[in-house]
């Protein structure tokens, strides 16, 4: 399920209202049931013993480590493209 949902933002809004909006939304990211399922097998689909497993991974998504961890990725490879 997902929406297109466009917003404005207020007259008075800095450069960074967005990218601060995103990090408070990602910082609370949580995963809940039956979203945070997995296959027990997913290379093996016709496994007789297939069943959905919780992803212990997704328990406590740390968004701001995440948010972190992409902008270093993202300014490596604008560094490494900028060195060529």
């Amino acid at each position: 399920v997902g929406a297109l949902m466009p917003f404005s933002p207020p007259p008075d809004a800095d450069e960074s209202l967005l990218r601060r909006l995103m990090d408070e939304v990602r910082a609370e990211a949580r995963a809940c049931p039956p979203w945070n399922y997995k296959l027990r097998f997913p290379n093996l689909l016709a496994h007789p013993l297939q069943r959905w497993v919780e992803d212990v991974s997704s328990k406590g998504i740390d968004g701001a480590a995440m948010v972190a961890k992409a902008r270093e990725l993202i300014e490596a490879n604008a560094d490494a493209s900028m060195s060529n």
